[in-house]
């Protein structure tokens, strides 16, 4: 049981082999970890209006980075082709 339009996404990406193209060496370590936390509208007048919150944290050889993000988009859907009728009866 859940909420419609609404997810969750979560990565972990780690690394202890790191080659060092400057020197050659081949050492140290690195990890990320990603963090989506989003919500999709499903009715009223802003319907398909999408608000999400991202959480980025990165080591890379002691520098670390944490990067927060809160990201706004719409979704616009395009009739790309109908379904109508052609006029066209079963058995022509």
């Amino acid at each position: 049981m859940g909420i419609p339009g609404r997810s969750l996404t979560t990565r972990h990406l780690s690394d202890d082999i790191i080659l060092d193209r400057s020197s050659g060496a081949s050492e140290g370590k690195t990890w990320d970890r990603n963090t989506n936390v989003a919500y999709v509208l499903q009715s009223s007048l802003l319907k398909n209006l999408g608000l999400r919150l991202r959480n980025t944290t990165r080591s890379n050889f002691g520098n670390d980075l944490n990067d927060n993000r809160f990201i706004v988009s719409y979704s616009l859907p395009l009739p790309l082709w109908t379904t109508k009728n052609s006029g066209n009866k079963k058995g022509d």
